[in-house]
């Protein structure tokens, strides 16, 4: 059975993944053109939260990290996760298509 998480887990955790960006884009190498639309279209289903890609609407101001020393780093999609089963479901999306998975939540690291 299935132990509930606590609400300040909860709510330390979805601040951690919340950002949770999924980029094709790590340290200038790109895998965009290796994943389909179809592939997005099947994680966009999987979600509670939007999956945001480059053309919908926010998608620029989101991808825009606090330190625009990293501005040309341009992420494939932007997941805004608001369950744990959402996050289980990008690490599972991401292993499954071995696109990089790099978190945002607050703008609380160096890079974003």
């Amino acid at each position: 059975m299935h132990k509930p998480s606590s609400r300040r887990k909860f709510l330390a955790s979805s601040a951690l993944w919340s950002g949770a960006l999924l980029s094709p884009s790590v340290f200038g190498k790109t895998h965009e053109a290796q994943i389909s639309n179809v592939a997005w279209q099947s994680l966009r289903r999987s979600l509670t939260g939007p999956l945001l890609t480059p053309g919908d609407q926010g998608f620029n101001e989101l991808a825009l990290p606090n330190n625009l020393r990293y501005r040309t780093i341009r992420p494939g999609a932007i997941a805004l996760c608001r369950t744990p089963e959402d996050i289980a479901e990008c690490l599972k999306w991401c292993s499954h298509t071995g696109v990089p998975l790099a978190t945002r939540g607050g703008g609380h690291s160096y890079a974003g």
